[in-house]
């Protein structure tokens, strides 16, 4: 199971962030912040695809968070 984990920045307030596979694994990741569930990363026909539960993130996040999991 691959995991990426680190620390960002939310407005004033630093938070635990984890990217990491299902069991299972395949071509996705949960995105878990302070170990809740945002939302999920997967790999499409048309590329990777961000989907999220919340709108704690902006279009430039989301292509960060592709960035880390395409390079792993």
């Amino acid at each position: 199971m691959e995991r990426i984990e680190f620390k960002a920045a939310f407005g004033d307030e630093t938070k635990q962030v984890e990217l990491s596979q299902p069991s299972g694994g395949g071509s996705s990741y949960f995105i878990m912040i302070d170990n809740f569930y945002k939302g999920s990363i997967n790999l499409t026909m048309h590329g990777w695809r961000v989907y999220l539960n919340s709108d704690d993130f902006t279009a430039a996040d989301a292509e960060i968070l592709i960035d880390m999991v395409a390079q792993v």
